[in-house]
Parts: C-alpha cells; sequence; structure tokens
C-alpha cells in the first residue's frame, strides 16, 4: 500500500500545479512539497480532496515537484484519475501539460 500511496501522491502533485511567473525559491519548494503533502495524503486512500487540499493542489507550484517526477514514476500514475480530482479542487490543466 505504501507503495501505491507514493506512485498516486506523486502524480497528484505533479498534474495539480502550474508554472507562475518569478518562481519559487528552494526553500520555498520544500516547504510546498511538505504542506501538499500533508494535506492532501487522504486523497490517496480514496477519500475526496479537502478544502485544504485543493488549496494546495490550486497553489503548489510545478517546478517544486517535476523533478521529482522521474519518465518511469510518470508512466505508472493515473493520469485521468488525477485530471479529475484537480478539476474538482477548481484546477485546470494546461492543454499538452507535461511533467516527469
Amino acid at each position: 500500500m505504501v507503495r501505491g500511496f507514493k506512485v498516486t501522491l506523486i502524480l497528484v502533485i505533479t498534474i495539480c500545479c502550474s508554472s507562475t511567473y518569478g518562481g519559487p525559491s528552494a526553500d520555498q519548494c520544500k516547504v510546498e512539497r511538505r504542506n501538499y503533502i500533508e494535506s492532501c495524503a487522504d486523497v490517496v486512500y480514496g477519500q475526496p480532496a479537502s478544502g485544504d487540499c485543493c488549496a494546495k493542489i490550486r497553489t503548489t507550484h510545478f517546478e517544486c515537484i517535476c523533478p521529482y517526477v522521474t519518465p518511469k514514476l510518470a508512466a505508472r500514475i493515473s493520469v485521468q484519475g488525477a485530471i479529475k480530482i484537480f478539476e474538482g479542487c477548481g484546477r485546470r490543466i494546461p492543454p499538452n501539460f507535461n511533467c516527469g
């Protein structure tokens, strides 16, 4: 179950994020990753995204997450499931978005 947790969590993190101007610092990214994982852990176990998780989905920078997504990992995740979660939280996925 832990392995599936990590794969799903990375997917959620990966797709949720979009670029912003200026980019975050390394320290900011570390905080964003930690906060996102803490807020959205229940989603990995099939629970609906909480208000706090949705807030993180809408604000986490992809620059903080994409470096952690390998091509092998990206091939194993459920993209359609993640898109449904993100859109349910009000986060649009850019056309041709690619991370990992």
